[in-house]
Parts: structure tokens; sequence; C-alpha cells
């Protein structure tokens, strides 16, 4: 039966294997924090309190 003969696919496994766990950490990594927030020219909105007529 061919599909207990390991070689084949073997490598095939393996190859993906190496590259999901070197390459593709890497390339994610890289776009996690692409704006890093600046805290001095953080501006916070002022809050109204909204006159309700019906209250």
């Amino acid at each position: 039966m061919p599909q207990l003969d390991p070689v084949p696919w073997f490598c095939y496994l393996t190859l993906t294997w190496l590259i999901f766990m070197f390459l593709t950490p890497q390339k994610i990594l890289a776009h996690t924090s692409l704006n890093k927030p600046n805290i001095k020219k953080a501006k916070t909105l002022p809050s109204q309190v909204w006159p309700w007529t019906w209250q």
C-alpha cells in the first residue's frame, strides 16, 4: 500500500513544518505593530453632557 510508505510524504511534511515554524512567525511579527502610539501627541476628546429634553 503506497499510503503506508513514509518516504514520499515525510519530506513534504518536514519541509512544510520548517516553513511554518521559522519563516512564517518572522513575517507575521514584522507586521504586528506598524504604528507605535506616541503618548505625547495623544489627545483626549472633551466629553460633553447632552441636555436631554425628556428628563
